[in-house]
């Protein structure tokens, strides 16, 4: 963490004869660790106090490109190529947005791809329903952190 090198980057002296640098090059460091330590901890009690914040309906946005992830409370779609700007004004209406914080790591559940191929063939009067069919369908796609077969086969890291 620490990029003062072994002399410091002040020349021999100049700290001593100089008051407002620290005594030793790497001392400012140290203190920059331990209050990224205790903003982390503090972070981490006031969630934990809190609980999960329940996040508002983000803003109305054009149509995201291609791959792009949208969500809505506790789902989570791929667009896919052929979804209409027509498509993508009912789906804000019903509370779908792109996700505005990164890295998010709350866990969703993710729509089938076919059923979201299957939602933008769909014409306007099928779409509650197929929607409805996908959310049935979605499954909890496991985080692959922590998880012993996705790591790499061969080297230890």
């Amino acid at each position: 963490m620490c990029t003062a090198g072994p002399g410091g980057d002040l020349p021999p002296g100049y700290a001593a004869a100089h008051p407002v640098f620290p005594a030793s090059p790497h001392e400012s460091c140290r203190s920059k660790e331990i209050f990224a330590v205790f903003s982390t901890l503090r972070s981490r009690i006031r969630g934990l106090i809190r609980g999960p914040k329940e996040r508002g309906v983000g803003r109305r946005t054009a149509r995201p490109p291609i791959g792009s992830p949208v969500v809505c409370k506790d789902l989570r779609m791929v667009v896919q190529a052929g979804m209409s700007d027509e498509l993508w004004s009912w789906l804000m209406e019903k509370g779908w947005r792109e996700p505005a914080y990164f890295p998010d790591r709350r866990q969703y559940r993710d729509l089938p791809p076919s059923w979201v191929t299957t939602l933008v063939d769909a014409i306007a009067e099928d779409r509650e329903a197929v929607l409805a069919a996908a959310i049935e369908k979605a499954v909890v796609r496991p985080r692959l952190r922590n998880v012993p077969a996705a790591r790499p086969k061969g080297r230890n890291r």
